[in-house]
């Protein structure tokens, strides 16, 4: 019983945090538009910009309409995103 109590307090803190996020990154940050989907999210930040380091690809973070967080590798990202 605890732990499905546990579950769902930080199921609902992480909801909240993404709706939080969503809600500040909205404000700054570009959209892009998924080119099959057409599916809109928000970037919310480029990883490993700046490091030379063997393995530590350039990756795009990026935030959909409904709060979830993805990444992928910033090429592949070009490939499949448009700038709305």
């Amino acid at each position: 019983m605890l732990i499905k109590y546990l579950n769902s307090a930080v199921t609902k803190i992480k909801g909240f945090c993404s709706i939080l996020l969503f809600e500040v990154v909205g404000v700054v940050s570009p959209k892009y538009r998924h080119i099959k989907t057409g599916n809109v999210y928000r970037l919310v930040a480029i990883t490993n910009e700046f490091t030379n380091r063997s393995g530590f690809v350039k990756t795009a973070v990026y935030l959909s309409e409904d709060t979830m967080l993805y990444s992928r590798p910033m090429h592949i990202f070009n490939e499949k995103f448009e700038r709305v």
